[in-house]
This record gives structure tokens, C-alpha cells and sequence, in this order.
């Protein structure tokens, strides 16, 4: 099932997107209705027949990315990024937009929920042309695979620590204190921020959520490590299939800790799918 999560949400939000950029935008130009409610959030310049064109193609090309695959963090990132600036500015228009009966821009909280999700599972496995241009460049895929893994390894030193720090559990405090430690990354300004950010969100939630989403973490590590290792050994670079082991074996250590937190909270957890002892 957690393979599904990526392909349902990608096609999902990219069958909507190519909805709300043809049919209220190119199929149907704006009335005067509309051209009022614009006008009303200081956007009446939206309704310019070359603007309204521009961004219902803007919003096709952002559902057929999404949709076929195509570099789908960086059209995650663009839709969060994009949702969020506009939502804050509808906000400062009309404050009311908020309250409006069918949901008005408040419904935008939805798709950069989904944007944020996007941004950490990526596209999934299945009909997806990243995974096919990783197929055919396994060395390109292997580097940025690289650059992504630092980075994270480098937020998640941070996530931990602050999570330590603001932990009511003596003891899952101090689990995630030692992990923390174990990165072999310094933070920098930006993750040190995301990750101090997440880190405390997730444990003001408790004990519970923060375990949950402490093992959902290290699972998609080990998928990650798995897939780095897998692209290591299909271009012969035995130290990084090594790197990639050592990272895949840290993050198995650590999901088999959080299970067992789990289970002596009284909680069940899913299996998780290993890679085999040739790792």
C-alpha cells in the first residue's frame, strides 16, 4: 500500500490541475462575476485574456509533469510555493475569503498538504519517467540520489536534536539524542531551520505521533539507501554501494528501535520490507 500513496497522489493532483487549468480558463473565459471577485482580492489583472491563457497553460503543465512522472519534487516544490504565496495574498485582500461557505482559498491548505507529501515520497514507482530516466542514466540518478541523501542526512541531525530537547519521554529523548550524534553531517542554516521546525511539531504532537513519524522517516531512508545501493551496483562504484549499505543497515537499526518503542506502548506496527542479507 505504501507504494500506492506516491502514484494515487501524483495523478490525483495532476488530473486536477489540468481540470482547473482547462475548463474555467481556456474552455471558459472569465465573466463579469468573476472578473468581481479578482477585482475584490486586487488581482483584477488576472483576468486579462493573455494572463488567464498563460496560467491555465501554467496549471495543464503542472498536472501532465505530475501525471506522467516528470520531475515531480521541483513541481511539488513550485506548487507549494506558488499556493502558499497566493493564499497569504488572498488573505491579506479579504480576510473573509476564509470563511466563505465552499471553502474559497482556504481550500488551498488541501493541495499544499499534498504538495508537502509529494515533496518527500516523490513520484513513486509506477508510469513515472524519473524512474525511467533512472533506468537509462543510473550514474546521473546516483548523484543526485547522493545530493539528496546529504541533505537530508544533514536535517535529520538537527530534527533529532531538537526533537531530544523538547520530548517529554526521558527515554525515547535520549534514543534520538544518540541518533542525532550518529550523522555524519553538520547542519546547515537551511535544514538546521526545516529541521529544528519539523523536529518540533513532531514532538509538541507526543509521544505517539513523534515515534510514528520518527520510523515513517527511517523507512523512507532505507527505501532511498536501497535504491542508491541498487544504482551503485548496476555503474560498479563499490564505495558508494558501500556508503549506501552502511546508511540502509543505520536506518534498519533505527526502524527495529521505533518498532519496539511501538510495541511497548501497547501499539502495532507495519512490516517493513527488508533488503536481504547481501545488503
Amino acid at each position: 500500500m505504501r507504494s500506492l500513496l506516491p502514484w494515487i497522489l501524483r495523478w490525483g493532483t495532476g488530473l486536477y490541475w489540468i481540470y482547473v487549468g482547462l475548463v474555467p480558463k481556456l474552455l471558459f473565459a472569465p465573466d463579469r462575476a468573476d472578473r468581481s471577485v479578482l477585482a475584490s482580492f486586487g488581482l483584477q489583472w488576472l483576468a486579462e485574456p493573455t494572463v488567464w491563457l498563460a496560467l491555465g497553460i501554467l496549471e495543464i503543465g503542472l498536472g501532465v509533469a505530475l501525471c506522467v512522472g516528470c520531475a515531480v519534487r521541483r513541481v511539488a516544490l513550485a506548487q507549494v510555493l506558488l499556493l502558499g504565496v497566493g493564499t497569504m495574498w488572498a488573505f491579506a485582500a479579504d480576510p473573509f475569503s476564509f470563511t466563505y461557505p465552499l471553502g474559497g482559498v482556504a481550500a488551498n491548505g488541501l493541495l499544499v498538504t499534498t504538495g508537502l507529501v509529494l515533496l518527500v515520497t516523490g513520484g513513486g514507482e509506477w508510469l513515472s519517467w524519473d524512474r525511467a530516466r533512472e533506468r537509462r542514466r543510473p550514474e546521473r540518478a546516483l548523484e543526485r540520489s547522493e545530493r539528496a541523501a546529504a541533505w537530508v542526512d544533514a536535517c535529520v541531525a538537527r530534527f533529532y536534536g531538537t526533537q531530544a530537547t523538547t520530548l517529554g519521554d526521558p527515554e525515547l529523548a535520549g534514543l534520538v539524542l544518540r541518533f542525532a550524534g550518529e550523522e555524519p553531517s553538520r547542519p546547515a542554516p537551511r535544514t538546521a531551520v526545516l529541521g529544528s521546525v519539523f523536529g518540533w511539531l513532531t514532538a509538541r504532537s507526543g509521544v505517539r505521533a513523534a515515534l510514528r513519524t520518527d520510523l515513517e522517516l527511517e523507512q523512507r531512508r532505507a527505501d532511498h539507501a536501497r535504491r542508491r545501493l541498487e544504482l551503485a551496483a548496476r555503474v560498479g562504484q563499490g564505495e558508494r554501494a558501500t556508503r549506501a549499505a552502511e546508511t540502509w543497515r543505520r536506518a534498519r537499526s533505527r526502524i527495529e528501535r521505533f518498532e519496539a518503542r511501538l510495541g511497548a506502548l501497547g501499539e502495532g506496527v507495519s512490516e517493513v520490507d527488508a533488503l536481504g542479507d547481501e545488503a
